[in-house]
């Protein structure tokens, strides 16, 4: 072979292998674009859109909502059955004690004689007084509330010599109030607290009150009084 056959023989070889290494640069660079592009939409695809980060946030706002509304349980940490009634009902109210009938008060502190003509001369001079049958005056008169029974009694019988004394003009009633439904603190009165310490025992309150009414009466003095339905307290 001739030297000029040789110099074709090798330029030829030196540009195919060019052509060769130009291929495969721009194969590589088509799949590393493909590549690229592939990998950019699927992370696009995986990141939530605004209204999917929206739903998401309301989502886990409401869980976290529903977790705290969660009742617990009476007996236990964990959370109780929806259909156990106990926790909804009285669920602020520590205890119930029953009163006491009213027929065994009338029982055990029955009415005598003296105290049925003092109170029926009692209303009917109310009566009187109110049709204008009698000139007279009422006066009712007495503590705010009775919290002492021995005060009370030495108040009556004071105020039962007044009466006499007065009894052409005035007709003179004691005023023995044993509740105060009107006060929202303190102190509910002697029916509900008789022993003035929180303790609220109203069928002790009950009996004291029939008591010191009947021995008033007793004496023959007419009482003006308040009855509330003791049936709560607080």
């Amino acid at each position: 072979m001739s030297g000029r056959d040789s110099n074709l023989s090798a330029s030829l070889t030196l540009g195919l292998g060019l052509l060769a290494a130009t291929m495969t640069l721009v194969t590589a660079g088509s799949v590393g674009l493909v590549g690229f592009m592939l990998g950019k939409q699927l992370g696009a695809a995986a990141e939530p859109s605004p209204a999917e980060k929206r739903q998401h946030e309301h989502a886990t706002v409401e869980q976290e909502r529903r977790h705290r509304l969660r009742i617990p349980s009476g007996t236990a940490s964990e959370d109780v059955k929806i259909t156990d009634k106990k926790a909804i009902m009285d669920v602020r109210i520590s205890g119930i004690r029953p009163l006491i009938p009213p027929a065994i008060l009338l029982e055990e502190i029955p009415l005598t004689t003296k105290i049925v003509q003092t109170i029926n001369r009692g209303r009917q001079g109310v009566a009187n007084i109110l049709r204008r049958l009698d000139d007279r005056l009422v006066v009712i008169v007495g503590p705010c509330s009775i919290h002492d029974v021995d005060a009370a009694m030495d108040y009556a019988k004071r105020l039962l010599e007044l009466k006499k004394e007065l009894n052409k003009d005035l007709l003179i009633v004691m005023r023995v109030y044993f509740e105060k439904p009107r006060t929202t603190v303190g102190w509910k009165g002697l029916i509900n607290d008789p022993d003035l310490d929180g303790s609220f025992n109203i069928n002790k309150g009950l009996r004291v009150a029939r008591e010191l009414l009947a021995a008033i009466n007793e004496l023959g003095l007419p009482v003006r009084s308040l009855q509330t339905l003791p049936l709560a307290v607080g």
